[in-house]
């Protein structure tokens, strides 16, 4: 087992150097008789989705020392997107505690796993495992589908906008926005969004035939829940002879 991404200090020995190598444990991972006598609790930690380069409310951590001698801390590693900050020392007191604090800050996007292990002269003592998810752009609809009236073959309708909302925490980018069937669809959303942001695309439906006539406006962009898709529907008719 090895704890990587920690630097200055991150693994919890008081020294200033770089520990951005992953730092192997040795001596066997006894997680039996050596961790009798500490306590690390919880046991887990699940943090809120969060958005992309920001870092979460610290959640708090509880190392108690059970035992009737002091305990030896060698390393308080933590690793994945998360650090820790710890009260702490080298030594911990028989019958006595103290606190790490653990705060995420998701590099990417989606589930991002994490543990924090407190080693002993080469021994994990105890583990915590971490979870939490990044959030990035997400693309909000006001509408999930469209219904045109029916409509004279080679006419086109008149327009029924979406608004699209960027909803998450990263800006968007937009790759594309397709009609399929007998639709299209311009838009004022340029290459994507920023926070907040939001735009509109308007769809004009042209039927080619008579009868039902399906169709979709798909758009692909870095959203966590890309691509997303309009379903649109109309009635094709034969022009009326006056």
């Amino acid at each position: 087992m090895a704890w990587g991404s920690n630097y200055f200090g991150q693994l919890g020995d008081s020294t200033n150097a770089n520990h951005n190598s992953p730092v192997a444990v040795t001596g066997g991972l006894n997680l039996g008789s050596a961790s009798a006598t500490t306590l690390l609790s919880p046991i887990s930690l699940a943090f809120a989705m969060q958005n992309m380069a920001t870092s979460s409310a610290a959640q708090t951590l509880t190392l108690t020392n059970m035992d009737t001698v002091a305990l030896s801390i060698s390393r308080i590693a933590a690793n994945g997107d998360y650090t820790r900050t710890t009260t702490c020392g080298s030594t911990l007191a028989a019958a006595t505690s103290c606190s790490i604090d653990v705060t995420f800050t998701p590099t990417a996007v989606g589930t991002r796993n994490g543990s924090v292990g407190i080693l002993s002269n080469g021994v994990l003592l105890n583990a915590t495992t971490l979870s939490g998810t990044g959030v990035g752009a997400v693309v909000t609809l006001d509408a999930s589908s469209l219904s045109f009236a029916a409509q004279n073959l080679g006419s086109i309708s008149a327009a029924q906008t979406v608004t699209l909302f960027n909803t998450g925490g990263d800006a968007l980018s937009l790759a594309s926005i397709v009609a399929t069937g007998d639709y299209t669809v311009t838009n004022d959303c340029d290459t994507g969004l920023g926070v907040g942001g939001f735009c509109t695309l308007s769809i004009r439906f042209s039927p080619t035939t008579t009868g039902s006539r399906p169709g979709t406006v798909v758009l692909t962009d870095n959203a966590l829940n890309s691509p997303q898709t309009i379903m649109t529907g109309g009635i094709g008719r034969a022009a009326r002879c006056r």
